[in-house]
């Protein structure tokens, strides 16, 4: 398969957006296998450390590679040419290892000031390098939106992940490294398999071009500040949980992280198709197609959107049953708060595809900035007094702060929705509303189970009545 060509067509994405999906659902599904097993077998400390280890890495990695690998991005757009292909990738891919081989070797010898770190030294480093291989030898289909060949690779590290990580719980292995292993190895063998089929249709070569590394650094590094806001917004709330309440509140209010994801495949669809079609459309000009597929990418994720917050309202109590057990009813009530966080984290990020594209990084660090101000203030306060509770409310409050603020930055760029869109999106925005009333004020299950029912069949009366969707359409993607 040629790895370097790129198809911006309607038909192009609206593929990638389905195998996006597609691959999503799997991805859940498998979380749907694991989850009940992990949170069976596994201390509540052991899921608090996993999730302190994972999200202090997913920090790290922009900032310590300088985020080279994702600031680049945009310099691929439309550029099909092999030989000048060549030397951008291969200068972005030793550049960074020179990096991450350089940090690594200062994370062994600094062990001893960071406890985890000094617990699982070589577990934590290696895990690290795996991600950013993973993340390099993805790149260039991610670039060109090689769908099909992702799918097959996440597959490959997800259900293989889950069948090893099993295999340790059958064989007795009851802590992190039960996690970090499967993870670990999946990413280092897929990721030297990639490379391999990367190097034979543009041959390694060791060389840094640093004119390309003086075009790409002036957009990655600004962006640095972005990812921390970023991860402040996502993370703040497990170490104001781990200072306040300790790790078994950390491995709890994971297990709520995990059930709320569900809600992220949504956004993990935009990634196949969004970021790399923004910057294709809008860095060549093609600013009416654009116009269409925006329209079109706002009324399906608004449509599934508010189906997911139904579902999150009005079945949290059987997601949370299902996937883990009694022991976790506490967060029963929090899990919509955190799910309705990411519904406009999701929004927020196809405002941020359009920015990104249209070189505003400026203006997303500073919407960003002022969204990680108002999280870590109201974390600090909220999570004090209502401990996993306030972390959710301190969540969806500021993932609000950061939809508001993007779409006021877009909306200075002239994109977004016509007068009968406005009218729709505003509907659906009301009933979002009366569904979070209901979920404050929420009567016996069965009543529950009925009034959800009833919302969703509503929701998609109008949908078909006022063809918001255009279903014919989605259907014949679906029957393809």
């Amino acid at each position: 398969m040629k790895i370097i060509s790129f198809d911006n067509s309607k038909k192009g994405i609206a593929k990638n957006a389905f195998l996006g999906f597609v691959f999503q659902f799997l991805i859940k599904f498998k979380g749907i296998i694991i989850l009940p097993l992990v949170v069976h077998f596994l201390p509540k400390s052991v899921l608090g450390e996993w999730r302190l280890i994972t999200t202090t890495v997913s920090i790290l990695l922009p900032i310590i590679t300088l985020n080279i690998i994702d600031g680049s991005g945009m310099f691929f757009s439309g550029d099909t040419e092999k030989r000048k292909v060549r030397i951008k990738f291969y200068t972005i891919f030793n550049i960074t290892l020179l990096i991450v081989g350089l940090f690594s070797i200062v994370a062994f010898f600094a062990r001893n000031f960071f406890e985890l770190l000094d617990k699982y030294t070589l577990a934590i480093i290696l895990y690290f390098i795996s991600l950013v291989l993973s993340k390099l030898s993805r790149f260039l289909y991610e670039v060109y939106q090689k769908s099909k060949k992702l799918l097959l690779i996440n597959m490959i590290i997800e259900y293989g992940g889950a069948a090893f990580i099993l295999l340790l719980i059958l064989l007795g292995v009851k802590n992190v490294y039960t996690l970090l292993i499967p993870i670990t190895t999946l990413n280092l063998i897929v990721s030297i398999v990639i490379f391999y089929e990367v190097n034979r249709e543009i041959k390694y070569t060791l060389s840094i071009n640093r004119k390309f590394i003086k075009r790409v650094l002036p957009v990655s590094i600004p962006l640095i500040p972005v990812y921390i806001a970023e991860w402040l917004l996502a993370s703040v709330g497990i170490y104001f949980l781990q200072l306040y309440f300790g790790t078994a509140t950390v491995g709890v209010y994971s297990v709520l992280l995990s059930i709320a994801s569900l809600m992220l495949t949504l956004r993990a669809t935009l990634q196949f198709f969004w970021f790399s079609t923004c910057s294709n459309m809008i860095q060549t000009n093609k600013l009416d197609e654009f116009q269409v597929i925006l329209t079109g990418t706002l009324k399906v994720y608004i449509f599934f959107g508010f189906m997911a917050l139904v579902v999150y309202s009005f079945f949290g109590k059987d997601l949370v049953n299902i996937l883990a057990n009694k022991n976790y009813n506490i967060i029963i009530k929090p899990l919509y708060f955190t799910a309705l966080g990411y519904v406009f984290l999701v929004f927020s990020s196809i405002w941020n595809g359009i920015l990104y594209a249209s070189a505003k990084t400026k203006k997303i660090f500073i919407n960003y900035l002022i969204t990680a101000i108002v999280i870590v203030l109201l974390s600090a306060f909220l999570i004090r007094k209502f401990d996993i509770m306030g972390a959710s409310l301190a969540y969806m409050i500021g993932n609000i702060v950061l939809f508001t603020s993007m779409f006021l930055s877009v909306k200075k760029i002239k994109f977004g929705f016509n007068k009968r869109e406005k009218y729709i999106n505003s509907f659906l925005i009301i009933l979002i509303t009366i569904i979070t009333i209901l979920h404050l004020f929420q009567v016996e299950q069965v009543y529950n189970t009925i009034i959800g029912f009833l919302i969703i069949l509503i929701v998609s009366i109008i949908v078909v009545k006022t063809k918001y969707l255009e279903l014919a359409d989605v259907l014949k993607i679906f029957k393809k």
